[in-house]
């Protein structure tokens, strides 16, 4: 199964990136230190379309962003990036929770 509550001592969140400047990620990915293996977080599509919305509620495409964990939450903060082609410098803020694997933004 994937992460949650104790498992995650031993994975390496991944969030976003990008494979060229044009094809910009908002997939979320787990490796396991243990054996190398990756798994998307729960509810991710097996095929993920590059620089569109997420169904998950995953932030838009990014990369660059900076990501911090407290209390069981990852929050993810700018970055830049985009829907489509868009070229954003984004400002806004997010978090994953490890529990139950969802996003949400966080308003100001």
């Amino acid at each position: 199964s994937l992460p949650k509550d104790k498992d995650v001592k031993d994975k390496i969140f991944i969030f976003g990136g990008h494979t060229s400047p044009q094809a910009r990620l908002n997939d979320t990915w787990f490796l396991s230190t243990t054996n190398l293996g990756w798994k998307r977080a729960e509810g991710e599509e097996a095929a993920h379309v590059h620089n569109q919305e997420s169904l998950t509620g995953a932030p838009p495409p990014r990369a660059n962003a900076a990501a911090a964990i407290v209390d069981n939450k990852i929050y993810i903060y700018g970055g830049h990036g985009g829907l489509n082609y868009s070229r954003v410098a984004f400002q806004d803020m997010y978090s994953f929770d490890l529990d139950t694997h969802h996003w949400e933004k966080i308003e100001a």
